[in-house]
Order: C-alpha cells, then structure tokens, then sequence
C-alpha cells in the first residue's frame, strides 16, 4: 500500500498508459526476483513451500489487479478533471471573446456592462453577474449599473458599500477598495459573505469572485459573478476573468472617450454654426495683428470678402480712409490691451454708412497666455435710427405741451383783443378815421387766431373732425391753386392713380398738409428749373410696420408722397425740419411752423411722415395715412355768416377780466341780459339762488377754484335741463379738459375754442337756446 501511494504520488501530474505497464514490469520483476528467496527464508518444509508458491501466484495476480484497477481509475478521473476544467475554460473564453465583440460593437456604457454580464451568465454558464460602481459620498455605497440573470430580485435589497465595514468586505467592497481580485470559494464558510450569505443561498449560490474595474488609473467598480456551486473558481478560470474585467474597463474608458469625442465635436459644431449664423460680425485676430478669421456676419455688415481681409494684418485696414478711426482704435486696443465698448460709423464700398458698436475681448489658452483677440461687431444702424426718431418724438411731445400752454394764453389775449375790436368798430360811424385801425387791429387778431389754431394742431391738442375723405379730390385741388402761383420753370407732375385714397381725415387740414409740403417742396427748387411730384399709393404694412416709423401700427395705408429735384438737405437739417419755426428761409419770410403744423396733423391722424434727401439731389417726403375701411363723403362746414340775438338771460363766467368785459358787452348788444362772475365758486352760488332765472350758461374751462366742467356739474344737478357752453383755450382735448365723450356725459350742451368772435358765439347760443327741451 505504501509503495502504491508512492506510485501515484509519483505519477499524480501526468498518469499515462506507459507509465502503467512500465510500473506492472516493475513490479512483476521485483516480485520474480525477490519472492522465491523470501519463501525460502521463512518456509523450511518443501511442501509447503509448494503451496506457498500457489499461494503466491494467486497473492501476485490480486495484488497486480488491484494495482492496475487503482492506477486506471486515478488516470481516468485525473482525465474527467482535466476534461471539465477544459470545458470551463473553453466557456470562458468564448464568454471572453463575446464580452471583446461587445466591446468593439456597442455604442453605450450602460449597453455594454448589460452585454456583458448577459455573455457571462448564458456563455459563460455562471449562475448571475452584475456591475457596480463606486459611489465617491460619505456613504461609499456601491450602486449596481448593469446585471443579468437576477430573477430572485437579489440587487434590488443588496446593500453593499466599499468602506472597510462589514459591509464593505465582501467580494465587490474589497475589490474596489484593495484594486485586487476577491474571490470566496465557499460562500457558506466564508465569514465576510455573512450580511448577504441568506439571500445568496435562496438562489443558489455557492461562490463569488468580484474584479476590479479600474477608469483613469483608480479602481472605480467591480465585475461580480456568482457561480452555483463552491469552488467555482480555479486558477485558470480567474485568469481569464481578470483577462475579461480589463477589457471590460478598456472598453468603458473607450466609449467615455468616446462620448466625450462626439460631445466635443457636437459643441464645436454648434459653436461654428452659432458663429456662423450669427447677427453679430465677428473677426479673431492673432497677437501679431494677422486676421485669422471672419464669419459671414462680418462680411454683411463691413461690406468686405474674406479675400480681401482674411489673412491681413489689421493695420492694413487703416487704409482705408473713410473707416481709418475704426480699424485704427482696434489696432490700439490690441497694443495697449485694452479691452472696450465704442461706436463707430463707418462705410462701405458702395458708400453706404452703417453704425456699429465694436468691442474686444482676449483669448487666452489653458495655461492663461494671450494668443488672439476677438473683434465683434453689432450694427446698430436701424436701432440709431430709432433712437434718433425716439429723441425726435420725445421733443415734439415737450415742445406740443409748451405750445398747448402758449396757445391757451394767446387764445385769452386775442378774445380780447378781438372782441374789443369787434364792439369798438360796431360803435363808430363808417367814415370815422379810427375804424380804418381798428379794422387792422381785427384783422391781425383773426391772423393771431389762425396761428394759435396751428399751434394748437402741432400740438396735438385739436382734435380734428374726421370724417371719410377722399384724399385724390383734396390733392387736386391743392394742385389746382398751386399752378397759378408756381415759377415757370417748375413742372408739375401728378401721379394719382390709386385703388383706394380714401381716409377718415379732416378735408381742411389734409388741405393744409399738402399745401405745406407743396410750398416748401417748391421753395427748394427757387426759380430754376425743376419738376415737383405727387404721388398717391397704396401699400400693406405688416408687424415690421415700425421700422418705417415707430408710431405705425400694420395695416393698409395711403401714401401721400411730394418729391423736388431742388437743393436737398444735409443730415443735420433733416433732424430739425419738424421742430417748429426753425426754417432755412428766415430771410425770405419763412416762419418755421409750417412742416411742425405738418407733423402735427398726420401725427393726429395716427399717422407718420418721412423724409429722404441728399445735398444736391433733392428731397423727397412721404406722408402715410391708415386707409377707411367703408366709403363715404367729405364733410363740410357751414359758416355762420349771420348774427342771430336774443332776449333770454345767460350767465357768463370766466376769470380772465379782459374776456368777461368783451363778452358781457357783446351779449349785451345781441340783446341778452348778461349775469357775470370770476370764478365758479361765486357763480354757483349766483345760480344757486336763483336757479330759474337763466336760460343758459357759458363758463370757462380752466378757472383757479373750480374747473369749468365741476362748475357744470353741480349746476346740472340743481336744474338738469339747463343748457351750457364750456369754453377752452387749450381745444377740445387736452390735459386741462375731459374728452367730447366725458363732456357729453355730462350734460354740456357745447364745446367752443378759444378766442370766440362774435358771430361764433351768437351762432353758438342760438343754436342751443332753439334745440333746449
């Protein structure tokens, strides 16, 4: 027995066929040579010894048999072990070859760890596999990622971290705390498998090994695979394993590059894309001044190639004169490094000026040095222009709220002036030599009335009676007056063929506007030759109405266009061409007024006007008018030429002393009984006591302690059917007064403007007096 086990101790690694028969030959010579003499030594009887030597026949045919039984049986089973642990090993490494596919074919980390673990449990026939990563909290948790082959739900509960705790010290936490293979052979005897040892058993493991996943040179997580019974792993197979989860972190950190390639590309893409399509014009110059780049932005807006700037120096630029001071202070930003804002107006080839703000900011690389500029630049030419037009509206607001405030201290002045006239030259016979006088002083306050009502128009606080007017029948007749007063050398040219010109507009003042334009236009030309256009057009302005005028809304319009070929005007005269009397020819008698009353009408009209011009080219000025939506005719306005009085009593209030005088004596005359009073407080307290004995009221809007309109109302809640006349120096509508709507829902019966004449006051009266209940 002793001597077999040293047989098979001898011939463990490697038990052939030969090595049998040549230790059965050693053993049968052995016994040959060495039997005999033994017998002989120990038996002294020959007959005996005869049947010893039967007896060791037999005694060496067992012994050799079973020899030969042990040494195949050993060989044999040596033989199935190494089968199996071929065929292991042969499993895992076609799982190592599908997990290498994987690798190269999928697209995603999350894919990839799935494949893995999938290739490992159905090729590599272990009972389940899964990834986890470490957790970088306080906490070290590890979270699984990826697995397969968990039908039990073994992840869902597993808690296991990589801190050096009892939860950390299973296969997965020292893996990814130590960087090296963990395997547990025997999950039932190891006592680190304890916390998760229940729950392993219930599906049916038996051993685990865990393999460090290593990203960036740290262990990051772990490959951990369950196999169904102990001792699942040996020497080879955990080779291979290793083999595996270095792939398995080659492939991950190739798929992280990967994704970060594709995202960096993706970002660079949509940067060169922003870049390109963006509204601002941008140009990287490098530290020595050479331009390395422009996008098409840039282009557009400086009205230059890429041949011609890419690739220059900067300071080659500064050539060009008309834009010098531009690419000049670039140049100067670079030297002193100085990185600003500035604007700058510039022009392009054809000699079109743009405005641009520019402003420059360093590239530095990673390691913070300097290694270009980036220019950029944004054209701010239609936000200048608006500005401009904004600056110019906000003016005309101040300046229309200071002539409101003029006209309504000229209208006081002149209703006396008028007034006074008007009664002085009514009390002197024809032939008196004061009436010729008088008559001038009349006439001049009439001309101060009509200034004062376009005053009043430019200000905006007319409200004109706008009625549908069609606008062609009003330029005809302008144009008719006009003929006869033109210079020989001028020729009128009309184009008024249009779809639609009709407007809610007031007939006398669009009257006004084309004669005005007209005049000046005609004024340009002097006495040379040249041709005066008017023009009526049809036009649909839709959301970027406002890049016309910023007061236009979309819609259909009119446009009123009246063009010269005569002298133009330089860019500072057309900012001021609207401000009232400013004038270019205050020497020939121009007052200024007439392109503010212009403004003012179309403004009022909800409507804009524009001007082009050039020195030496002539000017042209476009009027734009919201076209009415249904036909209808020009209204008219009767003049009361007679002077109609009465006997009734009124009550006149007013606080300018000058106006009551006037007015209480022309009542007078027209044969009324005048009541008057300075202020309203005073005049309610007049008709308070005696309601009945007036027949109508006439009170001053603007008075120091009660306005015109409480006046009125306190007055109608004593005696509702009395009639009342509000007067106003400021028009209809102004800061000072309520709308005609508020007015009528007041119960006023009228509304007069300021300075009154006599015969508009007397028409005024009756016709209230004659229509009262």
């Amino acid at each position: 027995m002793k001597f077999k086990l040293i047989a098979l101790k001898c011939f463990k690694p490697s038990i052939t066929p030969l090595k049998i028969a040549l230790i059965y030959a050693a053993v049968g010579i052995l016994w040959m040579l060495f039997s005999d003499k033994l017998l002989a030594m120990w038996v002294l009887k020959p007959d005996s010894l005869l049947h010893l030597e039967t007896l060791k026949g037999w005694f060496y045919v067992l012994v050799t048999a079973w020899m030969l039984y042990a040494l195949t049986h050993r060989s044999v089973t040596l033989l199935e072990r190494s089968e199996q642990s071929l065929r292991k090993a042969n499993q895992t490494l076609r799982a190592l070859s599908a997990c290498n596919r994987a690798i190269i074919e999928t697209e995603a980390e999350s894919d990839l760890m799935r494949d893995v673990c999938r290739v490992i449990v159905e090729i590599g026939s272990y009972r389940m596999a899964w990834v986890g990563m470490a957790q970088d909290t306080a906490e070290r948790r590890v979270h699984p990622l990826a697995s397969w082959g968990d039908e039990g739900g073994h992840l869902e509960s597993l808690d296991v971290t990589w801190n050096d705790t009892a939860k950390g010290r299973g296969p997965v936490g020292t893996a990814i705390r130590s960087g090296a293979t963990c395997v547990f052979q025997n999950i039932v005897t190891n006592p680190h498998f304890a916390p998760w040892r229940r729950q392993a058993l219930d599906q049916g493991y038996g051993a685990a090994i865990a393999l460090p996943l290593t990203f960036d040179e740290k262990t990051s997580g772990a490959l951990c695979i369950y196999a169904a019974e102990p001792n699942g792993f040996d020497a080879e197979e955990t080779n291979l394993l290793e083999e595996l989860a270095t792939n398995l972190s080659y492939g991950i950190t190739i798929l992280r590059l990967r994704t970060e390639r594709n995202r960096m590309h993706k970002e660079r893409t949509q940067l060169a894309t922003m870049v390109e399509q963006a509204e601002e014009g941008m140009l990287l110059v490098n530290i020595d001044g050479t331009i390395q780049y422009t996008n098409p932005a840039f282009e557009r807006i400086c009205g230059l190639s890429k041949p011609d700037i890419q690739g220059q120096n900067i300071l080659a630029l500064t050539c060009d004169e008309p834009n010098q001071a531009c690419w000049q202070a670039i140049a100067d930003a670079f030297d002193a490094d100085k990185l600003k804002i500035r604007r700058f107006t510039n022009c392009k080839k054809d000699g079109t000026t743009y405005q641009v703000d520019v402003s420059i900011s360093a590239v530095h690389d990673s390691a913070g040095a300097l290694i270009s500029h980036m220019v950029v630049m944004r054209d701010i030419t239609h936000e200048a222009q608006l500005e401009k037009q904004l600056q110019q509206a906000q003016k005309m607001e101040v300046i229309g709220a200071f002539s409101g405030g003029i006209a309504h201290d000229f209208n006081n002045i002149l209703g006396a002036i008028i007034n006074c006239s008007e009664l002085a030259l009514e009390n002197l016979p024809v032939d008196h030599p004061v009436r010729e006088d008088l008559e001038h002083v009349l006439k001049a306050g009439l001309r101060g009335k009509h200034l004062v009502q376009q005053i009043r128009t430019f200000s905006r606080r007319e409200t004109p009676q706008r009625l549908p007017v069609e606008i062609d029948l009003v330029v005809k007749e302008c144009l008719s007056l006009l003929r006869a007063s033109l210079p020989a050398g001028i020729e009128l040219r009309p184009n008024l063929a249009v779809e639609s010109s009709l407007v809610l507009a007031d007939a006398t003042q669009m009257h006004q506007v084309l004669m005005n334009l007209c005049v000046n236009a005609a004024h340009a030309m002097g006495d040379s030759e040249g041709v005066l256009h008017v023009s009526l057009g049809n036009v649909m302005l839709g959301v970027n109405a406002t890049t016309i005028h910023p007061d236009l809304q979309p819609g259909p319009y009119l446009t009123v266009t009246v063009g010269d070929n005569g002298c133009g005007m330089q860019a500072a005269v057309m900012e001021r061409i609207f401000d009232p009397f400013f004038t270019t020819r205050s020497k020939k008698g121009g007052t200024g007024l007439g392109l503010s009353v212009v403004h003012g009408i179309v403004k009022s009209h909800d409507g804009a006007i524009t001007v082009e011009s050039e020195p030496g080219k002539g000017s042209t000025l476009n009027v734009f008018l919201p076209l009415a939506d249904s036909p209808g005719r020009m209204a008219t306005r009767a003049a009361a030429d007679r002077v109609t009085g009465g006997s009734e009593r009124i009550l006149l209030v007013d606080d300018e002393e000058d106006l009551t005088y006037a007015g209480q004596k022309i009542l007078q005359r027209l044969g009324y009984t005048v009541i008057t009073s300075s202020d309203g407080l005073e005049a309610l307290a007049t008709f308070r006591a005696a309601p009945r004995q007036f027949d109508l009221v006439i009170t001053d809007q603007t008075m120091p302690q009660m306005k015109g309109t409480d006046l009125a109302r306190e007055i109608l809640r004593i005696r509702p059917d009395i009639p009342i006349i509000l007067c106003s120096g400021y028009g209809s509508v102004s800061n000072h007064v309520v709308t005609p709507k508020d007015v009528k829902s007041l119960g006023i019966r009228a509304f007069v403007a300021k300075p009154v004449t006599r015969a508009e006051m007397a028409a005024a009266i009756r016709r209230e007096l004659d229509t009262a209940p």
